[in-house]
């Protein structure tokens, strides 16, 4: 089983380096964002696609001969319009709504699934309708065929999957048909058949790259808006922002808490040996905060040598003091700086919603008055702005 996941995994990504994509070095961010570009782009041309393939495929009923079959000439082409026309509609309905990655996971199968559905239906339908007519008429019919898939390709261009299902479903039958007929004709057809489906793929692939590369581009400028460039922590900016979102998810009910964090003797340590050992520290001191992250935990960089927590969990304030202690504990060890052994001591001030705050400028306003506290208590202490007992100080 292993050497089978392992196989398809390589085909996969093979496939997907074919086709524009990087594969699966591609970070999962990069990805949900690509899927979200597509969607969006998708909706934007849904409304031509499926008008598109139904007009074609009523032209091509009206422009069927007598010796048509009734199944070829009004049922099929009927079938292809309530299909489109319930598509359609049910695109229409999500059009301005707001979707979940995972909805916009399943509307794009959706559309996948039966884009393949419908190229594959067009493909043998022009397949046999071809052998069918007539030999003076039988030129037209590769012709409304291959309108109709290369419009749906066309519209379905950013969305790379379903346009390279409808290419090879709706073009290789025609293909196939016309290079095995008996007539020069139709077989030179098929060969520019078969050309053009290939320029078609790599367009699709081309536009597909860039897509790629234009999301990574915009996920790497949203990265250095949000981080701070000495640390790598998130900027004051980002956690600011989270902490917003975190304060509207728990308006009604829940709590959580935040607290800042100021390093114990860092104008000195600069002053006696430098910014450069200061910028260490602060690195040294970012690297160990990101030690102590998880789910429920954020650090950041909110100016100088002060940092900020988010502990977005429904704890009791107990507990979060708890961790709070934990993160200072891990601070404590000394480190080297140009050199020198120095000893790391940090404050930590702790507030938490409701309870001492309920807009994100009380909150922090709360945390840092309990941070002076903390620091007018001496080194080293955790202070806390809610009428539980102050922990006790941590030794450097």
């Amino acid at each position: 089983m292993n050497l089978v996941a392992s196989l398809y995994a390589w085909f996969r990504d093979a496939a997907d380096k074919a086709f524009g994509g990087r594969g699966s070095g591609l970070a999962e961010s990069i990805k949900n964002d690509i899927l979200v570009t597509e969607y969006r782009q998708l909706g934007q041309q849904i409304p031509v696609l499926y008008l598109t393939v139904a007009i074609t495929s009523i032209a091509a009923a009206v422009a069927s001969q007598g010796d048509f079959p009734l199944a070829y000439r009004v049922v099929a082409p009927c079938l292809v319009v309530i299909v489109c026309t319930a598509r359609l509609i049910v695109w229409m309905r999500r059009q301005g709504r707001a979707v979940t990655l995972a909805e916009a996971q399943r509307n794009l199968r959706g559309t996948s699934a039966t884009t393949m559905g419908l190229a594959a239906f067009a493909g043998a339908w022009s397949v046999l309708s071809f052998y069918e007519t007539a030999l003076s008429h039988r030129a037209f019919v590769p012709i409304f065929g291959l309108l109709a898939t290369f419009a749906a390709v066309y519209c379905l261009s950013s969305f790379r999957r379903a346009a390279l299902s409808a290419l090879v479903l709706g073009s290789f039958p025609i293909s196939f048909a016309l290079l095995t007929s008996d007539y020069y004709m139709f077989e030179a057809m098929g060969v520019c058949v078969l050309v053009v489906t290939v320029l078609q793929m790599r367009l699709i692939a081309d536009r597909h790259r860039q897509m790629v590369t234009n999301v990574e581009s915009q996920h790497k400028m949203r990265e250095l808006a949000n981080t701070d460039m000495l640390t790598k922590l998130p900027n004051r900016r980002w956690f600011f922002a989270q902490v917003e979102e975190v304060l509207q998810r728990q308006s009604e009910s829940g709590c959580f808490s935040v607290a800042l964090l100021d390093l114990d003797g860092f104008k000195q340590i600069n002053d006696r040996l430098g910014h450069m050992a200061g910028d260490e520290l602060l690195q040294t001191v970012a690297d160990r905060l990101r030690s102590c992250a998880d789910v429920t935990t954020v650090f950041g960089r909110i100016g100088g040598d002060e940092f900020a927590i988010l502990f977005d969990v429904a704890a009791p304030f107990d507990q979060v003091s708890a961790r709070a202690t934990g993160i200072m504990a891990s601070l404590a060890a000394p480190c080297t700086l140009r050199g020198r052994r120095v000893a790391i001591s940090a404050s930590l001030g702790l507030a938490q919603f409701p309870s001492d705050g309920h807009t994100i400028e009380e909150l922090f306003l709360a945390a840092d008055k309990a941070l002076y506290a903390a620091k007018q208590a001496g080194k080293s202490r955790h202070g806390v702005n809610s009428a539980l007992p102050d922990l006790a100080s941590i030794a450097a």
